[in-house]
C-alpha cells in the first residue's frame, strides 16, 4: 500500500486511482449460493473510477475502507437472487 499511496500522490490524471484485487468465487448467504461471481476488493476511491448508479444504499466510506470493515456492494441481480424468498 505504501507504493500505491506514493503513486497516488504523483499522479495528475486520472482524477482518482484505487488498488483493486479481483477474484472469481462462490458467494453464500444464508441457504443460497451463487457460483462464478466476480468479486472486486478495493477502496473508497473505486467509485470515482467507475460509472455506477445506485438503486439503493451507498458506496462505502473512507473510514470503512481504512478500518477494513466487512462491506459489500451488491449488483442488482445478486440482490434480487438473495432477497427472493
Amino acid at each position: 500500500m505504501e507504493d500505491f499511496e506514493r503513486f497516488k500522490d504523483l499522479v495528475k490524471l486520472p482524477l482518482a486511482t484505487s488498488p483493486t484485487l479481483g477474484v472469481q468465487q462462490s458467494l453464500k448467504y444464508q441457504n443460497r449460493t451463487v457460483d462464478n461471481i466476480y468479486v472486486d476488493g478495493s477502496d473508497q476511491d473505486y467509485i470515482k473510477e467507475r460509472n455506477f448508479a445506485f438503486d439503493q444504499g451507498r458506496f462505502f466510506t473512507e473510514s470503512e475502507s481504512k478500518d477494513a470493515r466487512n462491506v459489500v456492494i451488491l449488483a442488482v441481480k445478486l440482490r434480487m437472487i438473495y432477497s427472493a424468498r
